[in-house]
């Protein structure tokens, strides 16, 4: 019998390890770290500005790698969780959410603030805020069952 471990099983083996390590929750408090800057930041901010758009991009591609690492620790189980469904809703939300925000930032005059720039501005703060209502409530689930496994 041939017992050498799959590629695949070899990235599942490696996606688990991460998601039951320190490393991993500390990544959960810095997206929530760095989410709760951009709020801030959209709001004190009248156009948004290349920091705030990198975090922005910090923030996204870090929420896009822990999904896909949590799809690739639980495969065909992912999909059956619906916290898990409602994770990808929110990585294409963001997607958006963040195409919005570059397109906002190439046309964005804080000079001339007219309605359909300030309906914009609102549209992404309640964007920002619901994604990231929703990401601390999946991080005050996490840190929940992590606490009962202790």
């Amino acid at each position: 019998s041939d017992s050498r471990v799959s590629r695949g099983e070899l990235w599942r083996m490696l996606a688990n390890r991460i998601m039951y390590s320190h490393f991993y929750k500390a990544l959960y408090v810095f997206m929530t770290v760095l989410a709760l800057i951009t709020i801030v930041m959209s709001f004190m901010q009248t156009c948004p500005t290349p920091v705030f758009i990198f975090l922005e991009s910090v923030v996204n591609l870090t929420l896009i790698l822990e999904v896909g690492m949590r799809f690739l620790a639980t495969r065909r189980a992912f999909f059956s969780a619906r916290s898990n469904q409602l994770d990808v809703v929110l990585v294409l939300g963001c997607l958006i959410l963040y195409g919005m925000l570059l397109h906002d930032a190439q046309t964005c005059d804080p000079s001339k603030r007219d309605d359909a720039q300030r309906r914009e501005a609102l549209l992404d703060s309640v964007l920002l805020i619901i994604r990231n209502a929703l990401q601390l409530a999946r991080i005050a689930t996490m840190l929940r069952k992590y606490a009962l496994s202790l």
